[in-house]
Formats: structure tokens, C-alpha cells, sequence
């Protein structure tokens, strides 16, 4: 009876402290990498709207831009912007805005 109860070896302390330090150190990186790509997720998200509002600037350029090709509109914002005549005689009047 004395044999009954049998003794572990220490060698499988050492394995079993070694799995354990394993085991801790995959679930460190598994929350290491579940941080980076949450990181990544919202800088993504922000260089998304970042992305919207440049394409929304583009297209406001280019209609600005097509605008400007036209020799009348280009006349025509000149003379209004900078209160220019057509010089046969046209007087310009500014009004007061309300």
C-alpha cells in the first residue's frame, strides 16, 4: 500500500510549466494582433472618408475646370466678380447686400 500513491517525475513539471508559458505567450500575441487590426480597421475607416471628400474636391475642380474652358463663362465671372464692362459705354452699379 505504500506504492499506491506514486510520485510524479519533476520532468513533468518542467513540460508541464513550459506548455503553460507557451500557451500564455500565443494568447499574448493572439491579443497583440487583435489590437493591430482593430488600429488598422480605424485608420482605414478614416482615410476612407479622407478618400470621399478628395473625390468630392476632384469632381468640384474638374466642373470648375470644364467651366473655365468656356470663354463666355470665363467673361461672364469676370465680369461679374470684378465689376468689369464691356467698354462701349456700360456703367456698373453695386448694390448693397442685405
Amino acid at each position: 500500500m505504500a506504492q499506491a500513491k506514486k510520485k510524479r517525475k519533476p520532468s513533468h513539471y518542467v513540460i508541464l510549466a513550459l506548455l503553460m508559458i507557451a500557451s500564455i505567450y500565443c494568447i499574448a500575441q493572439v491579443v497583440k494582433e487583435v489590437q493591430l487590426t482593430l488600429t488598422l480597421r480605424e485608420n482605414i475607416s478614416g482615410y476612407e472618408e479622407e478618400l470621399k471628400t478628395l473625390r468630392q474636391e476632384k469632381a468640384k475642380f474638374e466642373d470648375e475646370k470644364s467651366k473655365l474652358n468656356n470663354e463666355e463663362y470665363v467673361v461672364n465671372y469676370a465680369r461679374g466678380k470684378y465689376n468689369l464692362t464691356k467698354g462701349d459705354g456700360e456703367q456698373v452699379f453695386k448694390l448693397p447686400e442685405d
